[in-house]
Formats: structure tokens, sequence, C-alpha cells
């Protein structure tokens, strides 16, 4: 079941004009009204299998914020999230999900100042970003893995992008010595940052 275009989807939120999440136009941006609790909701219009998404963020970025999907708008079930936020292009991934509703909601910890979202973008699991080591797509936003000394998670983001940082949100164990390295065709990587004291 494909993702039905976002013509097709109706969306509603704590405030303003959320259609512009979703509008495909990278120079408008859905702005909440200030609230401690602002929220967005997609209808697809018709039950899709998601596997990733996207949110760019505008000025005003949240730092603690979830999505959750339903078939039927009453029971919601956790997608991915962040409890620590960066702004810019946040990308997720989780494993394949059918649902025909998609909830944003943050906790917003400056309830005076409201969230700018741009764009969101929801992907079918073929179009999303990956793992190549079986079993760790949870990592991408979903939830805590266990990876062992000397292992790896490589993350496929489908196509070429502009990095420029990684956010590892650590559990009860955490790495102390770890790389981060980048490739542009999965073969060659390069370096581009090292903790040796985590």
């Amino acid at each position: 079941m494909n993702v039905p275009q976002k013509s097709q989807w109706k969306v509603t939120a704590s405030s303003g004009d959320p259609r512009r999440a979703v509008d495909d136009r990278y120079v408008t941006a859905w702005v909440s009204e200030p609230s401690d609790k602002p929220w967005l909701e997609i209808d697809l219009g018709a039950v899709a299998t998601l596997g990733g998404l996207e949110i760019y963020w505008g000025k005003w970025a949240a730092s603690k914020y979830g999505f959750e999907a339903s078939l039927d708008g009453k029971a919601w079930t956790y997608l991915c999230g962040s409890r620590h936020g960066e702004g810019g292009q946040e990308v997720f991934a989780f494993p394949p999900t059918e649902a025909r509703f998609v909830r944003w909601t943050c906790k917003n910890p400056k309830p005076r100042q409201g969230q700018e979202v741009v764009q969101i973008n929801l992907y079918a699991p073929a179009d999303a970003a990956s793992t190549l080591e079986k079993g760790r797509i949870a990592a991408l936003g979903h939830a805590s893995i266990k990876v062992l000394a000397g292992e790896s998670v490589t993350v496929d983001f489908g196509y070429a992008r502009s990095v420029v940082g990684a956010l590892i949100d650590w559990g009860e164990t955490y790495g102390t010595v770890f790389s981060v390295h980048l490739s542009d065709n999965g073969r060659g990587y390069r370096e581009v940052g090292r903790i040796t004291t985590g």
C-alpha cells in the first residue's frame, strides 16, 4: 500500500494553518500558537504502510517530540521521536507500520513560543532510510538496540544528503570509544568524527 499523495491528506492541528506543514513548499511553515502541548494530525485518506519520515524545522524547533500512528484515529502506537531534537532536517525510520493517521505531539518546555514545522514527509519502507545490519532499523528513532563492541550500525539514507551532525541517544550502557564515517557510495568511507572518552 503506497503512501497517498500529499494533495489527498487532510491535516488538523492545535492551532495555525497545518496545511503548510505538508504543502511541499519549503518557503512556508506551520507555526503553532504558544502552547505546552501543540499537536498536528495527518489523515492520509487511506491505509498505507509506513517505514520512515522526515521533519524539516524552521526557526523554532521542538526538542522533545514524537510521532504516533493509528488505523482508526482512536488507538495510537509509537512510531518515532526525539528527546534531544536539534532542528534543521531530522530523519527517522521504523519497522513497517500500517496507518491511516499520523500524529505529531510535543512537550514544549517554552510554552510562550510556538513550534515552526516547514515540512513533514512520510515514506513507504522501500523509500525510507534503512540500516544495512538486520534488526537495527529501530535505532533510527523508534527504540533502543544493543550494539556490542566491534559492531556497527550503517544507515542508508536512500540518496546522498548533506550531513551536518549525528545525534546518538544512549541508554543505560554507552560507547566510550566510537567513530562516525560517511560514504557517498557505500564502499569508500571517510571518518568525520571520533570519541575516545565517551
